[in-house]
């Protein structure tokens, strides 16, 4: 029933090399190479606050936007922070 089908691999191989990887690199794939560095607080504190305004004010920053829900109870539309 499977012939001439390549099979899918949905987790790592026995010897610990991921399905992705190319042959001979070993690793996780998931977790290898992922990087995330804190926000200082000049991008927490002016940066951010000062692309939120533009965006509000209708200035769009490299595709900035704001996302809105309709209220449940009045029906009004209120901005998520």
């Amino acid at each position: 029933m499977l012939e001439g089908r390549t099979p899918v691999f949905r987790g790592a191989e026995p010897d610990g090399a991921s399905p992705n990887m190319p042959p001979g690199q070993k690793g996780d794939a998931v977790t290898d190479g992922i990087h995330y560095k804190k926000p200082g607080w000049f991008t927490q504190n002016v940066f951010n606050k000062v692309i939120q305004g533009l965006t509000r004010s209708g200035l769009s920053v490299m595709g900035s936007r704001v996302l809105e829900v309709k209220g449940e109870r009045v029906g009004l539309h209120a901005a998520l922070r």
